[in-house]
């Protein structure tokens, strides 16, 4: 199979130089051991000493259990501990005490340096909480982002798009978006072409997630509530999560619906969005708002296998998991107790943007809409930003820039970005 560059990889390759544990986390199959598998192949072309173990196989129990074996095996395997060593681990979170051992090997052996991918970070923060505070740098791996995806998909044409800012509306940017609007990031979900291998794929990822993440925090006996929960969350997208509507639904109580949830975000299968609020009298500052972080398998739970007339929550969820990709800011959403809301208000060092998404044929850019003029008269801003389907525009108001742009330019949003310049 083919292997593709990915965004993270450069990031994790300039960090390789620093004695730090480097961590990578996110969901299965999207694409960790790959990466790890890139890093490995480099190692080897350089000729250094590398090693990948997958802590999945049990016959590495006995190996990990304390850093005097590691250092036997190493030594036993053939490598010169007088020399600097690779040692890179695959799905490391179940191990027993691995933080521990970790931590030993950090604080006693410099030569030996930790590579290592999670698919929780519920299961990372315990095990790192204690050993490994300050001595670890974390990456988050997502799915495939739109770029990556315009790159499997060898349109060159989008993706200098997407590096340049420039736009032209052309079917062909339609068409890969709304696959991605029904596929998602998922490499091997779309590195497959037919639709019945995308759904086994699909099928294979969900029932592991179930039996090898979500059985080691809940009993088997529950997971089909798990499931059913999942499947409510999915046809919920963009809306605020009414616990208590969960609970009665599901026949569950309130505080299982709270841990279940916890443990879909700490998973990362779903991303709960909270308020912004600095008025506690007109504005909700406590219900968040639920979205998936692959879109493609928010559809396969809910057996949708094409895109509904009605595209906007799509839309939306599509512009946060893009906005998720930058790590400038904070990502919130607004809302009084009147309904007037915004969908993503962008945070950093006390500046914000609003942030509005508008999926549809025909936006008018001269016509600032309601819920913005509503937020800007409010807060200090110095600009806005309403996402379209495929027109571009500026218009001032109140000596603010409202500055409309194409959804595949989500992710270039920044607080220096405007309708001629492209974002970090």
């Amino acid at each position: 199979m083919k292997i593709f560059d990915r965004n993270v990889v450069n990031t994790i390759l300039s960090d390789m130089e620093t004695p730090k544990i480097q961590i990578l986390v996110g969901t299965r199959q999207v694409g960790k051991t790959t990466i790890l598998n890139i890093i490995e192949g480099k190692l080897k072309r350089d000729k250094k000493q590398v090693i990948k173990i997958n802590l999945e196989n049990p016959e590495y129990a006995n190996v990990f259990n304390t850093p005097q074996n590691i250092i036997d095996f190493l030594v036993i395997s053939g490598f010169d501990l007088s020399q600097r060593i690779f040692l890179l681990l695959d799905e490391f979170q179940n191990f027993p005490r691995i933080d521990k051992v970790l931590k030993f090997l950090y604080d006693e052996y410099k030569d030996i340096k930790v590579i290592a991918t999670g698919s929780s970070s519920l299961l990372l923060n315990r095990n790192i909480k204690e050993g490994l505070t300050g001595r670890n740098f974390i990456y988050n791996v997502y799915h495939f982002d739109f770029y990556e995806f315009a790159n499997v998909r060898n349109s060159t044409l989008l993706c200098n798009m997407i590096t340049s800012d420039r736009f032209i509306d052309m079917p062909e940017v339609t068409r890969i978006i709304e696959e991605y609007f029904i596929f998602g990031g998922y490499p091997e979900v779309i590195l497959h072409p037919t639709l019945e291998m995308k759904q086994k794929i699909f099928s294979s990822i969900y029932i592991s997630y179930l039996e090898k993440d979500i059985n080691f925090f809940i009993s088997s006996a529950n997971t089909f509530k798990f499931s059913n929960l999942v499947e409510l969350l999915a046809e919920q997208i963009g809306c605020l999560v009414n616990m208590n509507s969960l609970a009665e639904t599901l026949r569950i109580a309130h505080k299982t619906v709270e841990n279940y949830l916890f443990i879909l975000e700490q998973t990362f299968s779903v991303k709960l969005l909270p308020p912004f609020c600095r008025n506690k009298e007109k504005e909700i500052r406590r219900m968040k708002k639920v979205y998936f972080y692959d879109l493609g398998l928010r559809n396969y739970v809910l057996k949708l296998q094409r895109l509904p007339l009605d595209q906007g929550t799509i839309a939306e969820n599509f512009a946060l998991i893009e906005m998720l990709r930058n790590n400038d800011y904070s990502i919130k959403y607004w809302r009084t107790k009147n309904g007037t809301e915004i969908d993503f208000i962008l945070e950093s060092y006390g500046e914000i943007i609003p942030v509005e998404v508008k999926y549809k044929n025909r936006v008018n850019t001269n016509i600032i809409p309601p819920n913005l003029k509503s937020f800007i008269n409010q807060y200090e801003i110095k600009m806005a930003y309403v996402l379209t389907k495929n027109q571009e525009g500026e218009v001032m108001y109140n000596g603010k820039r409202i500055i409309f742009k194409p959804i595949i330019f989500a992710r270039n949003i920044n607080w220096g970005a405007g309708a001629e310049e492209r974002g970090a």
